[in-house]
């Protein structure tokens, strides 16, 4: 009898320890966690007049803002679930298409929609993706339901 009182009693507290569980919850309850996988924009900045010296180079940038949001321009960014993963363009006979996301303080990039809103890009330009730049430009557009375009202006690299 002792036994089974002994065998119900650890099961009962097996079961209480179980819900207890089950029912806590997590620490991150209500924060706005990104999942893994690309990062989608409806942004899209398309630059013209790249000097053919840098075709097939590479290229990313960012706004030379230093409010909030700032803007950043990349073929694409991915989020392994630590850390973001931007990809730069490629450079095709002196254009290409960047997508635009905005960034906040808080470091997550959103999507780009704006109209009316006039922005100047600071643009590195690189011989592989992972290499030191070899070029730079600035380019100012204005966007439309978050496109836009303008005509790449060379600056002295450093």
């Amino acid at each position: 009898m002792k036994g089974k009182i002994r065998f119900f009693g650890i099961i009962a507290m097996f079961v209480i320890i179980t819900f207890s569980l089950v029912n806590c919850g997590s620490d991150n309850e209500g924060e706005d966690w990104e999942t893994k996988g690309d990062i989608e924009t409806n942004g899209t900045l398309t630059i013209n007049g790249i000097p053919v010296k840098y075709n097939e180079k590479y290229i990313d940038g960012l706004t030379l803002m230093e409010n909030n949001p700032s803007y950043h321009a990349y073929d694409k960014i991915y989020y392994n679930g630590i850390n973001y993963e931007q990809s730069k363009g490629i450079i095709n006979n002196g254009t290409v298409t960047l997508k635009v996301w905005s960034v906040y303080d808080d470091g997550k990039y959103k999507s780009f929609n704006e109209s009316g809103k006039t922005l100047t890009f600071r643009f590195y330009i690189f011989d592989s993706e992972g290499s030191v730049s070899t070029g730079s430009g600035d380019v100012t557009a204005t966007f439309t339901n978050g496109k836009g375009s303008g005509t790449f202006i060379e600056r002295q690299l450093y």
